[in-house]
């Protein structure tokens, strides 16, 4: 919010620490909810704003660091094909 400056898919926030007590993960990963419809990623006010919706997903110190060493579209790819469960926060590294 200081910065003014909106978070992009493939952006890391963090790692700032344990994210919830007894877990992995330290960081938060922006991407599309892909969970939803695709009219749901974008929102279209009557002021010609568009508001881009994003999902901020808990992973660990090890994906972050893929993330930044191999970039973010190499992330997701690694996440499709391995299809670790995103909402559930005791998941285990899903990236050696």
């Amino acid at each position: 919010m200081r910065s003014q400056i909106a978070y992009l898919r493939g952006d890391i926030i963090g790692p700032f620490g344990t994210l919830f007590e007894g877990t992995e993960l330290v960081a938060l990963y922006v991407t599309t909810p892909v969970y939803f419809p695709d009219s749901f990623h974008t929102y279209d006010t009557t002021n010609d704003i568009s508001i881009v919706q994003a999902w901020l997903v808990p992973i660990t110190l090890n994906e972050a660091s893929y993330v930044k060493e191999n970039g973010w579209e190499a992330f997701e790819d690694k996440l499709e094909e391995l299809d670790p469960d995103l909402k559930n926060y005791k998941r285990v590294c899903s990236i050696s």
